[in-house]
């Protein structure tokens, strides 16, 4: 038997008699979750038939809802606060309410705030004790034939002149450069 042949025997041999080792010392592991900058990352949203929801979320302006063919957007996000993108801010509008004893609170204070993406459109479940046993729905869409925002408002289970719904506009901020449309991600101050 040649030397190389030899060689190559032995280490088949030796590879055969190590197999058995080598098998009951490897422990499964489980596989790490990736990290985003040095942290570990969380599922935020739950898929829910063609939906994503998020239950009492903490972040504005992560979803936007694009209507007609041009740089306006509606910002949404996890709180039922928007802001209008024109490019650069074009307003901000807030939901409150206010309660027959004169007990008030911004919607996005509200307890319970069940936030559910659709293509499309943001639809919103609020559950607060100014609305007793009852809840607010709210459905958010960006116009298609215009630049504007379409928001649909409904009581459930309130009884009436319990609390009304509020509203405040405002912060127009139109930037005049043509080119901030597309210079990039919008920085975050711009929607604060």
């Amino acid at each position: 038997m040649s030397s190389f042949r030899l060689r190559l025997w032995l280490l088949g041999v030796a590879l055969l008699l190590d197999l058995p080792l080598l098998a009951q010392s490897e422990v499964p592991t489980v596989p790490e979750l990736p990290l985003w900058h040095g942290q570990q990352r969380t599922l935020r949203y739950q898929p829910d038939g063609t939906d994503f929801v998020i239950r009492n979320g903490t972040k504005r302006f992560t979803r936007a809802l694009y209507g007609t063919n041009t740089a306006f957007r509606v910002e949404t996000g996890d709180l039922p606060e928007f802001a209008l993108y024109l490019p650069g801010m074009g307003g901000n509008l807030k939901f409150g309410l206010l309660s027959a004893d004169g007990r008030s609170k911004w919607l996005i204070a509200a307890e319970n705030i069940v936030a559910r993406y659709r293509p499309g459109a943001m639809f919103y479940e609020i559950s607060d004790p100014l609305l007793g046993k009852g809840k607010l729905q709210l459905e958010v869409q960006a116009m298609a034939e215009a630049e504007g925002l379409l928001v649909r408002a409904q009581f459930t289970d309130v009884p009436a002149g319990q609390v009304q719904l509020l509203w405040t506009f405002g912060a127009l901020r139109v930037r005049s450069s043509a080119a901030t449309a597309t210079s990039g991600p919008t920085r975050n101050r711009a929607f604060t």
